[in-house]
C-alpha cells in the first residue's frame, strides 16, 4: 500500500508539469521545425532516404532519433499536424520525470526527496523551449536515455540482474543517435562511482569504448561548423564566465539576484557540509551540473538557456536531497528549504510564462498565415506572385527564415518592398530576409500585368489587397532598372535575354550561355546569384560555372558533385558612369540533355540580386 501510494505521488510532478507548459500543447511548428518537415519532400528513393537520415546537418549534428525519423515518420503518416510530436514530446517527458524519481529514490533513499526533485525540475525555465519547440525534442529524448541508462547501472549494481546491464547498454547506444552529448555518460558513471561507489569504477570503464569511437568518427568526418556563433573560446575567463552566466540562469530566475543569490549560496553551504560529513553525493550532483554543461562552456558568442534542461536534472536532485534533509534535522530548517524551494519555483515559472505565450501566439499566427495564404492561392489559381504586406517581425521570426510556405506548394512568395524595407531597418537582424525580396520595380510589373497577389494577414487569415496597394504602388515605384530579378516569373521576361527557356514550376534552365539585364551597381555593391546544380549537369566531368560583367569575368565556380544548391556572390569590377545597364552574362563550359528533352541544358535558376 505504502509503496502504491508513493507512486501516486508522482502524478503531482506529472500534473505540475501540464500546469506549467499547457501553452506548448497549443504551440504550433516554429522556426527550425519548418525546415525538418521539408525533409519528407527530399526522399524518393533508398538512396535519398538514405542520404536524409545520415547527412550532417545544423552544425554538423546526425540526430537520427530525434529530429529525423521523428519529422520523416509523422509527416508520412499525419501531415503538417504539430499533434503527434506534441504528445511524443509529453510522453517522453512523463517518462523523464518518473525515471528522475527513481534515480532520485535510489540515490538518497528519501521518497520525499524523490517527489520534490522532478517538481524542481519541471519548474526550472530551462524546459519551455524543449516542451514548446519540436526541434529541441532531442533535449527531452536525451534525458529520458541519460535518467533511463544510469538508472539501470543503479539497479544493476544493486541487484546484480544482468536484464539491467543490457537495457543500460540498448538505452547508451541508442543516446548516440538523440545528441552529441550521449559521450559523456561514461565519465557520469564514473563521477557516481568516484564519489558514493568507489569499488565499482571499473565497471564504467567499457562504457568509454563507444564514446572514444563516436566521437573520432565524429570529428574525422563530420565538418565542424565555421560560423562564428559556434567558434570555440578556450581561455580561462571566458569558460568562467560562461560557467557563472550558466549557473546563475539555472538555479534561479535571471536578473532576481535577491532570489538567485541565496539560492545559489544555501546549495554551495549544503555540498559543502555534506562533503564535511563525508557525504560525497552532492559533489556527484553538482558534477552532473557542470559536467553535462562542459561541452557548451567554450561557446561564448552562443548562449542557449535550454542548454540547461539536462544539466539541471543534477540540481534538482540535489535540491531535493537538501529538502528531505532539512525536514529531518529541524522544523526550522525544513520551513527555510520549503520557503526557498517555492521562491525558486514561483519565481521560475513567472519567467517562463510570457515567453510560452508569445511563442503560442506568434506560431499560431504564422500557422493562421500559411494556411491562409494556401486557400488564397487556390481561389487564384493564375497569380503566379504572391507579395505579403505588413508582415510583422514576430510572425517573421516564428518561421519564415526556413521557407514553410513550400510545404503548401507556394514557391514565389515576397514580401511586398515597403514590409520589406520596415523589417531590414528594424534594427534586428532577421535570418533569410533576403530571399523574400523584391524589387520595386519589379513588383510594379507583377502588379500592373495582373499575375501579383497581395495579402494583408489579419487576425483570422489574410485580406485581399491588390487592387489598393497596386494602385499605391504604381504611383510610388518609378520605373528604374531591377537590382533584384528572379527569372521564373513572368514579369522578369523584359530584363532577360533570348536564350533562356521558358518558365518551368517557378524556375527557368539556362542553355551554355544566357544573359540579364540589371542596373548599374554602385561601388561596393555585389551580386548574389540563387540557383540548383543538378546531377546530370556534372555527369560528363566537373562543371566550371563562369559570370561576366560586360564581357569581363568577375567570378566563377566549378561544381563536381551536382544536386546542390547553387549560392554564389561575387564583387563587381569598375563600371563605367553614366551607364543605367550591366549587362550580366551566365555560362558554363559544357551542357548536356536528358530523355527526349532535345534542349541543350546548363544549369536552373534562381534569382540574381545586386546588393
Amino acid at each position: 500500500m505504502r509503496r502504491h501510494l508513493w507512486l501516486l505521488t508522482l502524478l503531482l510532478p506529472v500534473a505540475s508539469c501540464l500546469a506549467i507548459y499547457h501553452s506548448a500543447l497549443r504551440t504550433w511548428f516554429f522556426m527550425d521545425d519548418y525546415a525538418w518537415l521539408g525533409m519528407w519532400d527530399e526522399i524518393h528513393d533508398l538512396p535519398s532516404l538514405f542520404q536524409t537520415l545520415f547527412r550532417p546537418q545544423a552544425q554538423g549534428t546526425v540526430r537520427v532519433f530525434s529530429e529525423r525519423i521523428p519529422f520523416i515518420l509523422f509527416r508520412a503518416v499525419f501531415g503538417i499536424d504539430v499533434a503527434p510530436f506534441r504528445v511524443l514530446t509529453f510522453v517522453t517527458q512523463f517518462a523523464n520525470i518518473v525515471l528522475l524519481a527513481l534515480v532520485t529514490r535510489e540515490l538518497t533513499r528519501s521518497r520525499l526527496a524523490a517527489v520534490a526533485a522532478p517538481i524542481l525540475w519541471v519548474a526550472n525555465s530551462a524546459l519551455l523551449v524543449p516542451l514548446s519547440w519540436v526541434s529541441c525534442y532531442n533535449e527531452v529524448l536525451f534525458a529520458f536515455c541519460l535518467l533511463g541508462a544510469f538508472y539501470c547501472f543503479l539497479r544493476h549494481t544493486a541487484t546484480g540482474d544482468r536484464r539491467f546491464l543490457i537495457a543500460q547498454w540498448t538505452l547508451y547506444l541508442f543516446g548516440f543517435g538523440v545528441l552529441e552529448l550521449n559521450v559523456l555518460y561514461p565519465a557520469l558513471v564514473l563521477l557516481y562511482t568516484f564519489c558514493c561507489a568507489r569499488h565499482l569504477w571499473r565497471k564504467s570503464l567499457p562504457l568509454f569504448i563507444p564514446a572514444i569511437l563516436y566521437t573520432a568518427i565524429h570529428f574525422t568526418f563530420i565538418p565542424r561548423s565555421a560560423g562564428t556563433p559556434y567558434r570555440m573560446f578556450f581561455d580561462p575567463a571566458s569558460l568562467f564566465g560562461m560557467a557563472w552566466r550558466y549557473l546563475t540562469t539555472g538555479l534561479g530566475p535571471t536578473d532576481l539576484w535577491m532570489i538567485t543569490g541565496p539560492i545559489i549560496a544555501a546549495t554551495l553551504a549544503f555540498v559543502l557540509l555534506r562533503v564535511w560529513r563525508r557525504d560525497y553525493l552532492p559533489l556527484f550532483l553538482l558534477g552532473w551540473f557542470f559536467l553535462i554543461l562542459g561541452p557548451v562552456l567554450p561557446l561564448k558568442n552562443h548562449f542557449s538557456e535550454y542548454y540547461l534542461a539536462v544539466p539541471t536534472i543534477g540540481f534538482a536532485m540535489l535540491a531535493g536531497y537538501a529538502f528531505a534533509l532539512s525536514w529531518r534535522y529541524r522544523a526550522w530548517t525544513g520551513s527555510l528549504a520549503t520557503l526557498l524551494a517555492a521562491v525558486y519555483a514561483a519565481g521560475m515559472i513567472a519567467q517562463s510564462q510570457p515567453v510560452l505565450e508569445w511563442r503560442r501566439v506568434s506560431s499560431q499566427r504564422l500557422r493562421t498565415l500559411l494556411e491562409a495564404t494556401a486557400k488564397a492561392k487556390e481561389r487564384h489559381p493564375s497569380a503566379g506572385v504572391i507579395l505579403l504586406h505588413d508582415v510583422s517581425w514576430d510572425v517573421y521570426t516564428a518561421g519564415f527564415n526556413d521557407q514553410p510556405f513550400r510545404l503548401y506548394g507556394l514557391d514565389r512568395v515576397f514580401l511586398t518592398p515597403t514590409n520589406y524595407d520596415s523589417l531590414d531597418k528594424s534594427g534586428q537582424p532577421l535570418r533569410g530576409l533576403m530571399s523574400y525580396h523584391i524589387s520595386s520595380g519589379e513588383a510594379a510589373r507583377a502588379l500592373e500585368s495582373g499575375y501579383a497577389l497581395v495579402l494583408q494577414p489579419t487576425a483570422n487569415g489574410v485580406r485581399n489587397v491588390t487592387t489598393v496597394y497596386k494602385g499605391i504602388a504604381l504611383a510610388q515605384y518609378k520605373p528604374a532598372p531591377p537590382t533584384h530579378i528572379d527569372v521564373g516569373l513572368p514579369s522578369s521576361e523584359s530584363d532577360l535575354g533570348p536564350t533562356w527557356y521558358p518558365i518551368e514550376n517557378g524556375f527557368r534552365w539556362m542553355p551554355g550561355r544566357a544573359t540579364v539585364r540589371m542596373a548599374t551597381p554602385k561601388l561596393g555593391e555585389r551580386l548574389y546569384l540563387r540557383g540548383f546544380v543538378p546531377k546530370m549537369a556534372v555527369a560528363a566531368g566537373p562543371l566550371t560555372f563562369t559570370v561576366r560583367a560586360n564581357g569581363d569575368v568577375i567570378g566563377s565556380a566549378k561544381y563536381t558533385r551536382g544536386d546542390e544548391q547553387l549560392a554564389l556572390d561575387f564583387p563587381f569590377l569598375p563600371v563605367a558612369h553614366g551607364k543605367d545597364l550591366v549587362e550580366i552574362e551566365l555560362s558554363v563550359d559544357h551542357t548536356f540533355r536528358q530523355g527526349s528533352d532535345l534542349r541543350d541544358l546548363g544549369l536552373i535558376f534562381g534569382a540574381l540580386e545586386i546588393k
